[in-house]
Protein backbone atom coordinates (compact mmCIF):
# COMPACT_ATOMS: atom_id res chain seq x y z
CA UNK A 1 0.00 0.00 0.00
CA UNK A 2 3.04 2.27 0.19
CA UNK A 3 4.42 4.16 -2.77
CA UNK A 4 7.37 6.44 -3.40
CA UNK A 5 5.48 8.37 -6.05
CA UNK A 6 3.03 9.80 -3.55
CA UNK A 7 4.62 11.68 -0.60
CA UNK A 8 1.72 13.35 1.14
CA UNK A 9 2.61 15.13 4.37
CA UNK A 10 -0.33 17.32 5.33
CA UNK A 11 0.32 20.95 6.11
CA UNK A 12 -1.37 20.58 9.47
CA UNK A 13 1.19 18.06 10.70
CA UNK A 14 3.51 19.80 13.17
CA UNK A 15 6.89 20.68 11.73
CA UNK A 16 9.98 19.73 13.73
CA UNK A 17 11.56 22.36 15.95
CA UNK A 18 15.21 22.99 16.75
CA UNK A 19 16.57 21.30 19.89
CA UNK A 20 18.85 24.27 20.55
CA UNK A 21 19.43 27.67 19.08
CA UNK A 22 21.05 27.28 15.68
CA UNK A 23 20.84 23.48 15.73
CA UNK A 24 18.65 21.00 13.93
CA UNK A 25 17.16 17.98 15.70
CA UNK A 26 19.00 14.69 15.51
CA UNK A 27 18.02 12.64 12.45
CA UNK A 28 14.97 10.50 13.11
CA UNK A 29 15.53 6.72 13.10
CA UNK A 30 14.96 5.46 9.59
CA UNK A 31 13.10 2.40 10.78
CA UNK A 32 10.17 4.38 12.26
CA UNK A 33 7.03 3.75 10.28
CA UNK A 34 3.27 3.48 10.43
CA UNK A 35 0.87 0.93 8.99
CA UNK A 36 -2.81 0.96 8.07
CA UNK A 37 -5.12 -2.01 8.51
CA UNK A 38 -8.59 -2.42 7.06
CA UNK A 39 -10.52 -3.83 4.11
CA UNK A 40 -9.57 -2.88 0.58
CA UNK A 41 -13.13 -3.28 -0.70
CA UNK A 42 -16.53 -2.06 0.35
CA UNK A 43 -20.08 -1.44 -0.82
CA UNK A 44 -21.86 1.83 -1.63
CA UNK A 45 -23.31 3.56 1.43
CA UNK A 46 -21.46 1.34 3.93
CA UNK A 47 -18.52 2.43 6.06
CA UNK A 48 -15.04 1.12 5.38
CA UNK A 49 -13.04 1.40 8.63
CA UNK A 50 -9.26 1.89 8.42
CA UNK A 51 -6.94 1.85 11.44
CA UNK A 52 -3.53 3.49 11.69
CA UNK A 53 -1.01 1.58 13.80
CA UNK A 54 1.93 3.65 14.99
CA UNK A 55 4.23 4.11 17.95
CA UNK A 56 4.86 7.57 19.33
CA UNK A 57 3.08 9.65 16.68
CA UNK A 58 2.49 13.26 17.71
CA UNK A 59 -0.14 13.77 15.01
CA UNK A 60 -2.00 11.64 12.47
CA UNK A 61 -3.82 13.09 9.48
CA UNK A 62 -5.93 11.51 6.73
CA UNK A 63 -6.82 12.76 3.26
CA UNK A 64 -8.74 11.34 0.33
CA UNK A 65 -7.12 12.03 -3.03
CA UNK A 66 -9.22 13.38 -5.89
CA UNK A 67 -12.56 13.14 -4.08
CA UNK A 68 -14.66 15.18 -1.66
CA UNK A 69 -13.21 15.45 1.83
CA UNK A 70 -16.62 14.81 3.41
CA UNK A 71 -16.44 11.15 2.32
CA UNK A 72 -14.14 10.47 5.29
CA UNK A 73 -14.51 10.96 9.02
CA UNK A 74 -11.48 10.75 11.32
CA UNK A 75 -11.96 9.58 14.92
CA UNK A 76 -9.89 8.55 17.94
CA UNK A 77 -7.27 11.23 17.39
CA UNK A 78 -6.56 10.04 13.87
CA UNK A 79 -6.12 6.38 14.71
CA UNK A 80 -9.29 5.43 12.83
CA UNK A 81 -10.73 6.71 9.57
CA UNK A 82 -14.26 5.92 8.38
CA UNK A 83 -14.78 6.13 4.62
CA UNK A 84 -18.10 5.90 2.79
CA UNK A 85 -19.09 6.49 -0.83
CA UNK A 86 -22.63 6.50 -2.25
CA UNK A 87 -21.39 5.15 -5.59
CA UNK A 88 -18.92 2.57 -6.77
CA UNK A 89 -15.38 3.40 -7.88
CA UNK A 90 -11.73 3.29 -6.94
CA UNK A 91 -10.49 5.69 -4.27
CA UNK A 92 -7.16 6.47 -2.66
CA UNK A 93 -6.75 7.51 0.97
CA UNK A 94 -3.51 8.69 2.51
CA UNK A 95 -2.59 8.45 6.18
CA UNK A 96 0.31 10.70 7.24
CA UNK A 97 1.88 10.81 10.68
CA UNK A 98 4.58 12.89 12.33
CA UNK A 99 6.56 12.36 15.48
CA UNK A 100 7.66 15.11 17.88
CA UNK A 101 11.31 14.74 16.81
CA UNK A 102 10.41 15.47 13.17
CA UNK A 103 10.14 11.93 11.81
CA UNK A 104 7.50 11.64 9.08
CA UNK A 105 5.84 8.64 7.45
CA UNK A 106 2.79 7.94 5.31
CA UNK A 107 0.78 5.11 3.84
CA UNK A 108 -1.32 5.19 0.67
CA UNK A 109 -4.45 3.03 0.88
CA UNK A 110 -6.42 2.07 -2.25
CA UNK A 111 -10.08 1.20 -1.59
CA UNK A 112 -12.53 -0.08 -4.19
CA UNK A 113 -16.25 0.40 -3.72
CA UNK A 114 -18.00 -2.31 -5.68
CA UNK A 115 -20.83 -1.57 -8.10
CA UNK A 116 -23.47 0.74 -6.75
CA UNK A 117 -26.53 2.40 -8.17
CA UNK A 118 -26.21 4.27 -11.42
CA UNK A 119 -27.00 7.97 -11.36
CA UNK A 120 -30.51 8.92 -12.41
CA UNK A 121 -30.69 10.15 -16.01
CA UNK A 122 -30.44 13.89 -16.16
CA UNK A 123 -31.07 16.54 -18.76
CA UNK A 124 -27.62 15.96 -20.21
CA UNK A 125 -24.06 17.01 -19.38
CA UNK A 126 -23.96 20.14 -17.29
CA UNK A 127 -21.13 22.65 -17.54
CA UNK A 128 -18.61 22.35 -14.77
CA UNK A 129 -18.40 25.30 -12.39
CA UNK A 130 -15.47 27.63 -13.01
CA UNK A 131 -12.35 26.97 -11.01
CA UNK A 132 -11.32 29.51 -8.38
CA UNK A 133 -8.96 32.02 -10.02
CA UNK A 134 -6.31 31.73 -7.33
CA UNK A 135 -3.35 34.01 -6.92
CA UNK A 136 -1.55 32.77 -10.03
CA UNK A 137 -4.41 31.50 -12.20
CA UNK A 138 -2.70 28.14 -12.70
CA UNK A 139 -5.68 25.91 -11.90
CA UNK A 140 -7.55 26.88 -15.05
CA UNK A 141 -4.36 26.73 -17.15
CA UNK A 142 -3.77 23.13 -16.07
CA UNK A 143 -7.43 22.17 -16.52
CA UNK A 144 -7.33 23.53 -20.07
CA UNK A 145 -4.19 21.50 -20.83
CA UNK A 146 -5.83 18.36 -19.43
CA UNK A 147 -8.93 18.92 -21.57
CA UNK A 148 -6.78 18.35 -24.65
CA UNK A 149 -5.73 14.92 -23.31
CA UNK A 150 -9.03 13.28 -22.31
CA UNK A 151 -7.56 9.78 -22.24
CA UNK A 152 -5.17 10.52 -19.37
CA UNK A 153 -7.60 11.05 -16.49
CA UNK A 154 -6.02 8.50 -14.15
CA UNK A 155 -2.64 10.07 -14.81
CA UNK A 156 -4.02 13.51 -13.96
CA UNK A 157 -5.34 12.16 -10.66
CA UNK A 158 -1.84 10.96 -9.75
CA UNK A 159 -0.22 14.23 -10.83
CA UNK A 160 -2.71 16.17 -8.70
CA UNK A 161 -1.63 14.07 -5.73
CA UNK A 162 2.05 14.75 -6.52
CA UNK A 163 1.69 18.54 -6.51
CA UNK A 164 -0.55 18.53 -3.45
CA UNK A 165 1.88 16.22 -1.66
CA UNK A 166 4.94 18.36 -2.35
CA UNK A 167 3.17 21.57 -1.34
CA UNK A 168 2.09 19.94 1.92
CA UNK A 169 5.54 18.54 2.56
CA UNK A 170 7.12 21.96 2.06
CA UNK A 171 4.53 23.61 4.29
CA UNK A 172 5.35 21.05 6.99
CA UNK A 173 9.03 22.01 6.85
CA UNK A 174 10.27 18.79 5.23
CA UNK A 175 11.32 20.68 2.07
CA UNK A 176 13.43 23.74 2.85
CA UNK A 177 13.67 25.73 -0.39
CA UNK A 178 12.31 26.18 -3.91
CA UNK A 179 15.13 24.16 -5.46
CA UNK A 180 14.29 21.18 -3.27
CA UNK A 181 10.60 21.51 -4.11
CA UNK A 182 11.35 21.50 -7.84
CA UNK A 183 13.65 18.48 -7.61
CA UNK A 184 11.20 16.41 -5.56
CA UNK A 185 8.30 17.33 -7.83
CA UNK A 186 10.22 16.40 -11.00
CA UNK A 187 11.25 13.08 -9.44
CA UNK A 188 7.70 12.22 -8.39
CA UNK A 189 6.28 13.22 -11.78
CA UNK A 190 8.91 11.16 -13.62
CA UNK A 191 7.96 8.09 -11.59
CA UNK A 192 4.28 8.74 -12.27
CA UNK A 193 4.43 9.23 -16.05
CA UNK A 194 7.10 6.58 -16.72
CA UNK A 195 7.35 5.77 -20.42
CA UNK A 196 4.81 8.49 -21.25
CA UNK A 197 7.31 11.23 -20.44
CA UNK A 198 8.40 12.03 -24.00
CA UNK A 199 4.81 12.20 -25.23
CA UNK A 200 3.71 14.48 -22.42
CA UNK A 201 6.60 16.96 -22.43
CA UNK A 202 5.41 19.06 -25.40
CA UNK A 203 1.70 18.55 -24.67
CA UNK A 204 1.66 19.11 -20.92
CA UNK A 205 4.86 19.68 -18.98
CA UNK A 206 6.52 22.30 -21.19
CA UNK A 207 3.35 24.46 -21.39
CA UNK A 208 2.97 24.07 -17.62
CA UNK A 209 6.57 25.15 -17.04
CA UNK A 210 5.97 28.19 -19.26
CA UNK A 211 2.83 29.08 -17.30
CA UNK A 212 4.69 28.79 -13.98
CA UNK A 213 7.48 30.99 -15.33
CA UNK A 214 4.97 33.67 -16.36
CA UNK A 215 3.23 33.49 -13.00
CA UNK A 216 6.59 34.01 -11.22
CA UNK A 217 5.43 32.67 -7.83
CA UNK A 218 8.61 33.75 -5.97
CA UNK A 219 9.55 32.26 -2.57
CA UNK A 220 8.79 28.79 -1.18
CA UNK A 221 5.46 29.81 0.36
CA UNK A 222 4.32 31.27 -2.96
CA UNK A 223 5.45 28.15 -4.79
CA UNK A 224 3.39 26.04 -2.38
CA UNK A 225 0.36 28.15 -3.25
CA UNK A 226 1.07 27.75 -6.96
CA UNK A 227 1.52 23.98 -6.52
CA UNK A 228 -1.88 23.72 -4.85
CA UNK A 229 -3.49 25.60 -7.76
CA UNK A 230 -1.83 23.13 -10.15
CA UNK A 231 -3.18 20.22 -8.08
CA UNK A 232 -6.69 21.66 -8.36
CA UNK A 233 -6.30 21.92 -12.13
CA UNK A 234 -5.14 18.31 -12.47
CA UNK A 235 -7.98 17.16 -10.21
CA UNK A 236 -10.44 18.89 -12.54
CA UNK A 237 -8.78 17.16 -15.49
CA UNK A 238 -9.31 13.80 -13.77
CA UNK A 239 -13.08 14.31 -13.47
Amino acid sequence: MRTLALCLILASLPAFTPNAVGQLPDPAPLEWSISVDGPSRGKPGRFVELTCTTSGAAAIRWRIVGADADLIRVVDGGQRCLFVSPVGGKFTLVCAASRSDGALDLVEVPVEIEGGPSPEPGPGPQPKPPLPPGRFGLAQVVADLCAKLPGDRELFRSLAANYDAKASKAAAGAIRDVAGLLVETRTANAETVGSERERLIPLLFQPLADAISKAAPGDLAAHCEAWREIAVGFARGAE
